[in-house]
């Protein structure tokens, strides 16, 4: 039986539930149904979603903003397409002259990096400006560069890189 159907039953009896546990319990079944239609909702949403991947954006009867949204990163949907297959990221470590800290990064352009560390945008180096860079190495990809970021970032890494100095 139906649960609306069984709170208008059981509200019949009303020796056998106060007026608060009916309340309750009919709370509890608009809740119920309230997540049955977001669950519905967000089913027929993503079908929607697998049309709109297989058969174009045309044919859906959605909003544009809802036909994009999850099918391609925000930065696609703005135009800005990155330059990953020609550009490259270089994998920096900059030393303070503050204290001697060791800080390693990676990013497209190193001067404006530099530049942003220097002048305090960056919160992690802000409190050891002025900063140098004592080594930078080229990636191809990204992965490539985190990769090497990450071993710089390790104890035998940094021991590298305090050997160069």
């Amino acid at each position: 039986m139906d649960p609306v159907h069984r709170y208008f039953l059981d509200c019949k009896d009303k020796t056998l539930k106060s007026k608060r546990t009916i309340w309750l319990s009919f709370i509890c079944v608009i809740v119920n149904l309230w997540f049955k239609l977001r669950c519905f909702l967000r089913l027929a949403r993503l079908s929607c979603l697998k049309k709109a991947t297989n058969t174009g954006f045309a044919k859906v009867n959605l909003p544009l903003s809802s036909r994009l949204h999850g099918l391609v990163p925000a930065y696609r949907q703005a135009g800005k397409f990155p330059d990953s297959m020609t550009e490259s990221y270089t994998v920096y470590a900059l030393k303070s002259l503050r204290d001697g800290r060791i800080y390693v990064g990676f990013t497209r352009d190193v001067e404006k990096r530099l530049r942003e560390h220097n002048s305090g945008k960056t919160k992690s180096t802000k409190g050891f400006r002025p900063w140098i860079i004592i080594y930078t190495e080229i990636a191809e990809t990204r992965q490539n560069a985190r990769e090497k970021e990450i071993y710089l970032k390790s104890g035998i890494g940094k021991e590298f890189l305090k050997s160069l100095e």
